[in-house]
């Protein structure tokens, strides 16, 4: 029995297989319809889509057996992906050296005849066979090669849509990610524009707030100093407009608050919007008192 060579850029090869994720998978009816199609049109018992491994060839389909997978040591398609431009046949083989001593001529699957379509990737490496085998030796018509060779493609094709939307799904939940971590990172910038806001105003606010506070204190100990002199109404009077005075710019400054406060708030485009109507208001409020 002889080893098949390791074709070339193997490791190039093997990395373009598991690229696809489909060893160890479970049936797909996609690929199972293929490996019957290619037994009917070739007239053989048994096909099969065999992805060769670096140790092992593996069924992802087959028609006509019930082994999973066989090692790669004394398999056909490993002679098959040698060149990936063309059909590997063996008419018979008790008759070939390369493999009448080989245990699956000797015993299950019993191969006496096998051809194999090699599975060339997009990136044109042979990752397995679209093989048909026969318990009996025998040749197949053109058209039967053909036919084996465009089903191969088809192999190729699904393989090929089921690594793209693998992709695509990858692609999505990447961004998906991405769209998160932006939203925080915005929701983060728009936290700390808030915080920035909230500083000034209440920087501004017990600045305005300090102010008329120290002016009715004042004036509580004018008036109680007036009173205790029995000082004329007149002053008593004026002193008093001066708290109403005070109490008049203490409610603008509430009446600014509440405005940009609650619901109304939301009217605004952001942050500096509204410290900026804060300070408009401020101001408004020190012209009227």
């Amino acid at each position: 029995m002889f080893k098949a060579p390791m074709p070339a850029r193997e490791t190039e090869r093997l990395n373009a297989l598991l690229d696809y994720k489909v060893l160890d998978t479970v049936s797909e009816k996609s690929f199972d319809e293929l490996v019957l199609m290619a037994s009917q049109l070739c007239g053989t018992p048994v096909a099969m889509v065999s992805l060769v491994d670096e140790h092992r060839q593996w069924f992802k389909a087959k028609h006509g057996v019930t082994t999973e997978e066989t090692p790669r040591d004394i398999s056909f398609c490993g002679h098959a992906i040698v060149n990936p431009d063309s059909v590997f046949v063996v008419p018979d083989s008790q008759k070939d050296e390369r493999f009448a001593d080989n245990p699956l001529v000797l015993g299950p699957p019993n191969v006496r005849f096998y051809a194999g379509a090699p599975l060339v990737s997009a990136s044109g490496f042979a990752v397995g066979t679209l093989c048909v085998i026969d318990h009996k030796p025998r040749e197949m018509t053109p058209d039967q090669l053909k036919f084996l060779e465009i089903l191969s493609r088809q192999v190729v094709a699904q393989l090929e849509i089921r690594k793209a939307l693998r992709t695509t799904t990858e692609n999505f939940q990447e961004l998906q990610k991405l769209s998160k971590t932006v939203l925080e990172q915005q929701g983060l910038i728009r936290a700390q524009e808030k915080l920035s806001v909230i500083g000034n105003l209440a920087s501004g606010v017990s600045h305005e707030i300090n102010n008329p506070l120290a002016i009715i204190s004042g004036t509580v100990h004018i008036l109680r100093f007036l009173i205790q002199k029995n000082e004329a109404p007149e002053k008593i009077i004026s002193e008093l407009g001066r708290i109403d005075t005070t109490v008049i710019r203490l409610t603008k400054i509430g009446k600014a608050l509440r405005s940009i406060s609650g619901e109304r708030a939301a009217g605004f485009k952001d942050a500096k919007a509204i410290e900026e109507t804060f300070l408009s208001m401020m101001a408004e409020a020190k012209k009227s008192a």
